[in-house]
């Protein structure tokens, strides 16, 4: 075994971004991915950004163009391992290939289904659209901006996150048929993506935090944001904790801000609307008087996390990407040289590699003989749990990216065992975030530093199949939980390391925002002189879902390798992951959309207008023109802002969908909690947390077939389950 998926067979009868993602992912780590497509006209030069998407994430596999498109997806998905499909599900079903009628006939199947709006569609046919997607699930509106108003994704991450998620769902289920003999069936919509990306933000814990607040200003918090230093250069202070936050307050001799009105020296109180300009004032002025090196310095000597604000050239060439080979030039047949993100996930002992720098063309006879990968003859029943029931993991993570890397599995039915310091995880000042994050988990406290609590997590380590943490270089080895000890302990434990900086010797602390400063990803978004802040911890959830789907990989691999290994993600390669079209470049390539402050969208045909009473996103590259739209709302109106802006929602999106114009409605983020189309697709559950009582947070990553939902579920306590297992 080169590759943790050697051997396994994908059949992708996706159109999406997100599908070609999932096969990519795949692909990379050793899958034959053979793409079905009807497309006779060979893959030209990318004229769109989406294409560009495209080209990358075709890479390592093949394309097949059938003489006859259906009886050939049926006949090859009866010697496919995995099938990815994004069509509606009542369309595959027609076609005979949705998952109860392919897994019928051949019960080791695993069926990936990869729609972009959920099980149940707002409205029928739209097409996979990001800024269609941000829109109707709320993110669009609860996007900083300097107004009430949404605002449009510069970047379709949300795509990018669902096809990573697509992929750690297929390793899942690999597992358990691997495990069982059966087959599993999953969809992994996009809605799933947004899920993922607002696991710690898409609350309500009755009087501590509810996800339809006041719009944060553009950078963000006081103590989280970017600032102008002298040089007209932005620095981001990230000082998302009190303890690194009046830290900062202390080299500036500014703790007068801790008692301005409405403050009153409470940390959590920076983010009230009413003080938040106040502060940021103070601190602005204070950043005016040096340089942007000068601020670096004397912030790096401090450990105050900051990071200066860069655009995405400057971050392709910086030092932490070419240190973590994060970037690769491949020889494209027809376009010459491409840079590309690199294998986005590192497996030790199994590692990826890009195969090919774009789809070939399969024979027609691809998998002409009847060889799949060896199956286990079932027996044992599905388990109700999850593909993962009986798998065990350890989740010695802090703050976000390793414990939401262990609620992926857990979601995917794994027993999970919060292992905490008997002090708390810091994340716990956010209380209800936490409880999110940590829901279905065990939880026991030991001081890894004390010998006796060391040689308990030993006895954990001796049975358990996954640990995942997220610490700073050298941690590890100060408290014995390196690879090299735990192996020594559990020979076949994967155990999957999260750091900020990768294979960069850097120590100092990160969060999500000081990559997204440094990666381009703001100025991507807001522009060179207004930098705008994602509202949501975009690193950190791709961070998280990448290592899971590494973890996944490792855990399949090792029946081959007969042995565990170790895995690797940082926030870093994450930056990658979620600029992955936009960081693929060549000769001629079209140019990746630039936003701006309160951005609306790239250009009249795609982008949020206003309407007489809310908001809409419309999204389409065929005719009609937009002045023809526009005289079908408003009877001799040429201009289609106008247009909009003088009818009601309900009036536009009528008129729109009459002309084949895909168009749907922001959802304001106030009312994602009762939105039909939310509660159709049971995108919320409650949680019972053991300190702040019950909590609405988001319900999981993936829905499969034939897994109990147990709802509600629990958020332990520190040390709650000591009893259990110590």
């Amino acid at each position: 075994m080169t590759r943790a998926f050697d051997g396994i067979r994908v059949l992708d009868l996706t159109q999406s971004v997100a599908g070609a993602f999932s096969g990519m992912h795949l692909a990379d780590h050793g899958a034959d991915v053979v793409r079905l497509t009807r497309d006779r006209t060979p893959d030209g030069r990318p004229k769109s950004n989406r294409e560009v998407a495209l080209l990358c994430a075709r890479r390592s596999t093949r394309t097949a163009v059938p003489d006859e498109w259906l009886p050939d997806a049926r006949r090859l998905a009866a010697k496919a391992d995995v099938v990815l499909a994004d069509g509606a599900a009542d369309t595959l079903a027609r076609q005979g290939l949705d998952a109860e009628t392919l897994i019928a006939r051949t019960s080791s199947l695993i069926h990936v289904h990869l729609p972009t709006y959920g099980a149940t569609a707002v409205a029928p046919d739209l097409p996979e659209d990001a800024l269609l997607l941000s829109a109707l699930s709320g993110v669009a509106d609860a996007h900083f901006a300097t107004k009430e108003q949404p605002v449009a994704p510069a970047v379709p991450f949300l795509l990018y996150q669902q096809g990573a998620l697509g992929a750690a769902a297929a390793a899942a289920g690999l597992i358990g048929r691997q495990r069982t003999g059966h087959g599993w069936a999953v969809r992994v919509s996009g809605l799933h993506a947004v899920a993922i990306m607002n696991a710690a933000l898409m609350l309500d814990a009755p009087g501590i935090v509810r996800y339809d607040g006041p719009k944060t200003p553009l950078q963000g918090a006081p103590n989280y944001r970017a600032y102008r230093c002298r040089d007209g250069r932005s620095i981001f202070l990230g000082t998302l904790t009190p303890q690194f936050f009046f830290r900062f307050l202390e080299l500036i001799d500014g703790m007068d801000v801790m008692v301005l009105p409405g403050v009153d020296g409470e940390f959590l109180n920076l983010r009230q609307p009413g003080v938040q300009p106040v502060a940021i004032a103070r601190l602005q002025e204070v950043f005016s008087t040096q340089t942007l090196a000068e601020w670096r310095g004397a912030l790096d000597d401090a450990e105050i996390p900051n990071a200066p604000v860069l655009t995405r050239a400057e971050w392709e060439s910086s030092d932490l990407v070419a240190d973590n080979a994060g970037l690769v030039t491949v020889e494209h047949p027809t376009l010459g040289p491409v840079q590309m993100p690199n294998v986005m996930v590192e497996l030790t002992a199994t590692p990826g590699e890009i195969s090919d720098p774009g789809p070939a063309v399969a024979a027609r006879e691809v998998w002409d003989d009847d060889r799949r990968h060896p199956v286990p003859v079932p027996q044992t029943p599905v388990a109700t749990a999850g593909p993962l029931a009986g798998v065990r993991v350890l989740d010695l993570g802090t703050f976000l990216a390793g414990p939401l890397a262990a609620s992926i599995l857990c979601d995917f039915g794994a027993e999970v065992i919060k292992v905490e310091h008997p002090g708390g995880d810091a994340y716990r000042i956010f209380t209800a975030a936490f409880a999110a994050v940590h829901q279905g988990k065990d939880n026991v406290a030991l001081d890894l530093k004390d010998q006796t609590a060391r040689a308990h997590l030993h006895r954990l380590v001796r049975d358990a199949d996954l640990l995942f943490d997220n610490v700073r270089p050298g941690v590890q080895e100060a408290l014995g939980t390196d690879a090299a000890t735990l192996h020594a302990i559990n020979p076949q434990l994967v155990r999957c390391t999260i750091t900020a900086w990768g294979h960069a010797s850097s120590s100092a602390p990160a969060f999500d925002p000081l990559i997204q400063a440094m990666s381009g990803l703001m100025v991507a978004q807001g522009g060179v002189d207004d930098p705008v802040l994602e509202s949501m911890p975009v690193h950190d959830n791709a961070c998280a879902t990448l290592a899971a789907f590494g973890a996944l990989a490792a855990l399949y691999a090792r029946p081959g390798l007969g042995a565990g290994q170790e895995v690797k993600m940082s926030l870093t390669v994450a930056s990658l992951v979620i600029q992955a079209g936009e960081l693929t470049t060549f000769e001629g390539r079209p140019p990746s959309v630039s936003g701006g402050p309160d951005f609306l969208g790239p250009d009249e045909r795609h982008r949020l207008y206003r309407c007489s009473d809310g908001w809409i996103a419309v999204a389409w590259t065929a005719d009609p023109p937009p002045a023809g739209v526009a005289s079908v709302l408003v009877d001799g109106e040429r201009d289609l802002g106008a247009a909009l802006a003088a009818s009601p929602c309900a009036t536009a999106l009528r008129a729109l969908t009459a002309v084949q114009v895909a168009a749907v409605r922001v959802l304001d983020r106030r009312a994602i909690y009762d939105d039909p189309w939310m509660a159709a697709n049971n995108f919320f559950r409650t949680v019972d947390d053991s300190v702040i009582g019950e909590v609405t947070v988001v319900r999981g990553y993936a829905d499969w077939d034939g897994k109990a939902d147990a709802a509600p579920k629990h958020t332990a306590g520190i040390g709650e389950n000591d009893g259990k297992w110590l």
